[in-house]
């Protein structure tokens, strides 16, 4: 009887075995055959890709270019390799036949290495032999002469993998990008002075981001509308605009156009290294159109918020500690609406001293909150803000126990705010005059000289408007955002160069946030969950929960530490000067030299005490820390080590009663 037991389990382990090798060999040749375990199926293609896949009229070819030698004197590039090569299968898998994906080994000073080149790859020396190896990928749809490239493929974007992969089919199979007019005062679209030298301006990235699915431009004046033909148009903190160029927004609002607003009460951005200088604000850029339409931002003041604030380093004289920056609100997934589907997946954000959005009464629009603040927020004025001090504006706080609204999606019917129709032209000739008699003079010149064939070019120049609309033709669709500073590159991506090539590596979803909000206001919405996947960062809330509670517990301790530090410092200053404020020796002085030994013994005991309270602080997050590392690390994979220890166990007994 044991014998046949026995006998039963050898042909068991082997049919056993087979099996095991022939569905992984089966596996291995069918992308998509496998169990995603992790939480945000990482290794799962997007509803967004497949749709983008699906929808592919003409067939995409992509050829993966990968020096074999860069993976076997580099493994982690190899590994990295392996990566991209499965995802491209995936996506030659999902597409049915409409991508086809070819793969290249261009060994150095071959044919190979030559249309790699051509095709836009950027190779890379191996070594100090000067052979070049390549990593990239080059895509062109049947019948198009153009190609599109990812010249060499960055480790450090391989969280968004799939989302460069999808961008570049994208943009192969919808070569015709629809248009987005661009009106701002600040550098969005580039340095100006970098432009006048010859130079080629850059981009902030967010627009750099767009323009992978766009095609921006930049308005300039009202008759641009009609040669630039905007589908959407986005307003990034304007200068003053005249009234002609607000009839132009007007009308194309009222036509049914799509527009996404960046306002901020104040844009810090145009301040930054230049003290004292007033940073400029936008939120009343607007007022006649948002008065008409009732919408209202705060004038002059920017939203707090406790609870939100980001940690920044508060201290002085070389101290280091942590406190929240009220003004730098990062929300957290309960303030953001995520059902919304621009935020769907959005839960990084900084937004620095934004804003506070609201609708008048009577209004006919219908707002709807995308962004908003806790209770445990306040409205700032803006001047606070000129040199700010953390710790005041943290001590000076006061909650106004409501919500505040930062991001809003506005829709519904309004009427045009000019029911006269378009404005006159601006006077810019007679401001002139009236500034200058000299050039009054000279102008008077100037017109009895001007010849009938100047006057008839005039009459003939193009119309800057179209036909006048005084009512919406349906529900206007606008996002208004409070803020401007949050598009910069400094709070939401690290840009650097790699031989030549542009890296943008983003550690927040603001620019996501700009993009998501142009596709949605045109429709198109695929990519979206895609790039919202790209930032993985999954931070501890429950150690984020802890670090708040530490920080209430110990900053009025911490405060009270500090006050009394810039008191004996103070102390120590004023007993090296006489009343005028002029320097003294204190040596040789004894009741100086005992004041002067106790204020410093004073300031080294109270500099102690600081920082055994920012010791405590930190010491109760990592212990917190550690827990979770070993939860992960030890505990869960010894739970399932006892489990599967307690199932075989309990298995045998089973089988040893059933032999018996």
């Amino acid at each position: 009887m044991q014998d046949i037991l026995t006998g039963k389990r050898i042909v068991f382990a082997i049919v056993a075995f087979v099996l095991f090798i022939g569905v992984n060999l089966a596996m291995a040749t069918k992308a998509g055959w496998r169990l995603d375990l992790t939480e945000d199926r990482l290794y799962t293609l997007s509803d967004g890709t497949k749709n983008i896949l699906e929808d592919i009229e003409k067939p995409v070819h992509l050829t993966f270019y990968y020096s074999q030698n860069l993976g076997q004197e580099v493994p982690s590039y190899g590994l990295y390799a392996n990566r991209v090569r499965d995802m491209l299968h995936e996506f030659q898998s999902i597409s049915n036949g409409k991508v086809t994906v070819k793969e290249v080994n261009p060994v150095t000073f071959s044919e190979e290495e030559d249309q790699a080149v051509e095709d836009g790859m950027e190779g890379v020396p191996l070594d100090a032999s000067g052979e070049t190896v390549y990593l990239g990928l080059s895509g062109r749809q049947e019948g198009a002469e153009k190609n599109a490239s990812i010249p060499f493929f960055q480790p450090n974007r391989e969280r968004f993998l799939e989302y460069d992969l999808a961008k570049l089919v994208y943009g192969l199979a919808h070569p015709q990008h629809p248009v987005v007019g661009v009106i701002t005062g600040t550098q969005a679209m580039g340095d100006y002075a970098a432009m006048m030298q010859g130079r080629e301006p850059t981009p902030w990235a967010a627009i750099a981001q767009a323009q992978d699915f766009f095609k921006i431009e930049q308005i300039f004046e009202p008759g641009d509308f009609l040669e630039q033909k905007p589908d959407i148009l986005a307003v990034i903190n304007p200068a003053k605009l005249d009234d002609e160029m607000l009839y132009a927004i007007d009308q194309f609002m009222m036509r049914g156009g799509r527009a996404v607003f960046f306002l901020d009460p104040w844009y810090e951005t145009a301040a930054a290294g230049r003290p004292g200088y007033a940073p400029q604000s936008s939120e009343t850029a607007l007022n006649k159109l948002f008065d008409k339409w009732g919408i209202s931002i705060a004038k002059g003041k920017v939203v707090g918020d406790r609870t939100l604030g980001r940690p920044v380093n508060a201290g002085k004289d070389g101290q280091t500690f942590a406190a929240p920056f009220v003004a730098w609100l990062e929300p957290k997934s309960d303030n953001i609406d995520q059902n919304d589907a621009i935020l769907a997946s959005v839960d990084q954000l900084l937004i620095p001293s934004a804003g506070d959005i609201s609708l008048k009464d009577g209004s006919p629009l219908a707002m709807t909150p995308l962004i908003t603040t806790t209770a445990d927020s306040a409205l700032i004025d803006v001047e606070k803000l000129r040199q700010p001090d953390v710790m005041g504006l943290l001590k000076d706080f006061k909650a106004d126990d409501r919500s505040h609204i930062l991001a809003a999606r506005i829709s519904g019917t309004v009427q045009t705010a000019f029911p006269d129709g378009p404005p006159p032209p601006p006077k810019k000739d007679e401001e002139a005059k009236a500034d200058d008699p000299a050039k009054a003079d000279s102008g008077d010149k100037a017109d009895e000289t001007a010849s009938a064939e100047d006057q008839a070019k005039k009459e003939e120049e193009k119309p800057k408007f179209l036909p006048h609309v005084a009512q919406s033709k349906q529900p206007i669709n606008a996002i208004v955002v409070a803020d401007t500073d949050m598009l910069t590159d400094r709070f939401w991506v690290q840009v650097t160069e790699f031989f030549g090539q542009r890296v943008m590596v983003p550690f927040g979803d603001n620019g996501a946030l700009f993009v998501n909000a142009l596709e949605n206001l045109n429709g198109s919405g695929d990519l979206i969950s895609l790039r919202s996947r790209g930032t993985g960062q999954r931070p501890f809330t429950r150690i984020e929960e802890i670090r708040k509670a530490a920080e209430n517990q110990y900053r009025a301790k911490e405060q009270a530490l500090s006050q009394k530090l810039d008191a004996t410092e103070k102390k120590l200053a004023d007993l090296r000067k006489d009343g005028k404020g002029e320097p003294i020796a204190v040596e040789g002085d004894p009741e100086s030299e005992k004041a002067m030994k106790s204020f410093t013994e004073d300031l080294l005991a109270t500099r102690k005490q600081l920082r055994a309270v920012n010791h405590e602080l930190r010491q109760d997050i990592e212990q917190l820390e550690n827990r979770v590392i070993f939860l992960n690390i030890v505990a869960v994979p010894l739970l399932v080590a006892i489990a599967a220890f307690v199932l075989g166990w309990m298995r045998n007994s089973r089988r040893r009663r059933k032999a018996a």
